[in-house]
């Protein structure tokens, strides 16, 4: 990942990861769209401030939804749907 910075979409959804988010993911410095939806995946996601669109549902994330997400200006679609977390967004 760390020679793809110029990325601007990551697109794993529907896959059957388990595990942590990788921290690697935050190397991506166009990251734009970040699809991670419908897998087991748990843990922290490092959100950039140009990414767009946030996909996020049905993994196994919980604790309170992070308060990052206010920090993306850039931010027009987030589903954190079908997760365990809590509070406001």
């Amino acid at each position: 990942v760390r020679f793809l910075k110029k990325v601007e979409s990551v697109l794993l959804g529907y896959n059957r990861f388990k595990g942590n988010v990788p921290t690697e993911l935050g190397w991506l410095m166009e990251l734009r769209l970040l699809n991670l939806t419908d897998n087991r995946l748990t843990g922290n996601v490092r959100f950039l401030k140009k990414v767009e669109s946030v996909l996020l549902g049905y993994n196994r994330f919980k604790g309170n939804v992070p308060t990052e997400l206010g920090w993306l200006m850039e931010l027009r679609l987030l589903n954190l749907t079908d997760n365990r977390l809590t509070g406001n967004v």
